[in-house]
């Protein structure tokens, strides 16, 4: 289970990454195929993020299912490539966190899905990085139904 605030801050890695000066070699990028990408963003998030550890070996046992990983090993030196290639900045500022959780935010509304759920409510997280709070905010907003869905 990824938490939301593991998902924001994978969002923000995955933007440092394709950002990167250092993505000048076309082999290295294809490397990541986009669930690669995805799935080593959570993980190096969630590494640095949740109180809690979960090695790589549960990471591939239940991801090679749905992206071509062949091997631990091989996730391992994709996560070595990626935190390489965002010089290792695993922090987040204020200013920054805001600014993805707002375009979350504003993506999920275009999307207008039903069966997507976004839930604003307390959100604290608290790390040594960063801590955010929002007071009374707390609503649930369930999605018209769409005729052409494509969530």
């Amino acid at each position: 289970i990824v938490s939301y605030s593991s998902f924001i801050l994978s969002l923000i890695y995955i933007d440092r990454f394709l950002k990167s000066q250092k993505i000048n070699n076309f082999m290295e990028l294809t490397k990541f195929s986009i669930t690669r990408l995805f799935l080593v963003g959570i993980i190096v998030a969630m590494k640095y993020h949740e109180e809690y550890y979960i090695e790589n070996n549960y990471f591939f046992k239940h991801a090679s299912k749905y992206c071509s990983i062949f091997d631990v090993k091989e996730l391992n030196e994709l996560e070595r490539i990626f935190l390489k290639t965002i010089d290792y900045r695993l922090k987040v500022s204020q200013k920054e966190l805001n600014k993805y959780l707002n375009s979350v935010y504003e993506k999920s509304q275009e999307l207008q899905c039903k069966q997507f759920r976004v839930y604003v409510s307390r959100f604290e997280i608290k790390h040594d990085y960063f801590e955010l709070e929002e007071e009374n905010t707390k609503e649930s907003i369930e999605f018209d139904e769409v005729q052409n869905m494509n969530c």
